[in-house]
């Protein structure tokens, strides 16, 4: 059970980036045609991506104790590819 919770953290998170940076792509060529400026809109959902993608590190930083109760290699691969850079 504590392995596929650990699969539904790799496959969600990477899901929820790729359809944020989606969502942005939809967000800026949407308002190409528009002859008001609209980088105040795409910089404020720029920085509110930025804060959530610091708050999803955070978040990762809380599971830390969780992998010091596993075997030692299972850790490091875990530690490896749960904290590098999305």
């Amino acid at each position: 059970m504590h392995s596929t919770y650990i699969l539904h953290i790799y496959i969600y998170r990477y899901m929820y980036i790729y359809l944020f940076i989606m969502a942005q792509f939809m967000f800026i060529y949407s308002n190409i045609s528009t002859s008001q400026s609209s980088f105040f809109p795409i910089f404020t959902r720029l920085l509110f991506f930025t804060s959530r993608w610091i708050n999803t590190i955070s978040l990762s930083w809380s599971f830390f104790p969780l992998y010091l109760s596993r075997p030692f290699p299972f850790t490091l691969l875990n530690t490896i590819f749960f904290f590098s850079p999305a």
